[in-house]
């Protein structure tokens, strides 16, 4: 963010050196690198509060996703019959590791890690099976 930051002030003089009369139109500019700027201290400053938050968010992310895959499987329109009970599955253990991270955020982070690649693998297997037609 501070980068970032820093790279839009340096935009903001370098348009105001090349052209005097576009001031006005580059104010957004300065104040998006001093909010950016800011930001980036901020976030260094209290990294361990928004690790903790951002952590809660994604077992937030991972409960509604479990809710939402299970009323998913109940749809008969959308369901094939092989894969309900797999992706009933997927979404008690979604459910259930979002209320793991949620109880305890400080940890989650690994867990986090582990579980994006656990659901991109199951959301892959999935998928890949409903392609497969029953015999």
């Amino acid at each position: 963010f501070i980068a970032v930051g820093i790279y839009d002030f340096v935009r903001f003089i370098a348009n105001i050196v090349i052209d005097k009369s576009r001031v006005n139109s580059t104010r957004l500019i300065l104040l998006r690198a001093v909010l950016l700027i800011v930001f980036g201290v901020v976030l260094l400053r209290y990294h361990k509060l928004f690790v903790s938050i951002t952590t809660v968010l994604f077992g937030l992310i991972f409960v509604f996703e479990g809710v939402v895959s299970f009323f998913k499987v109940f749809d008969k329109k959308t369901m094939k019959k092989p894969l309900k009970w797999f992706s009933l599955i997927a979404a008690v253990v979604s459910f259930g590791l979002g209320i793991l991270i949620i109880i305890e955020p400080f940890e989650g982070v690994n867990t986090i890690i582990r579980l994006i690649g656990a659901t991109l693998i199951i959301s892959a297997v999935e998928r890949g099976l409903s392609y497969v037609k029953p015999e």
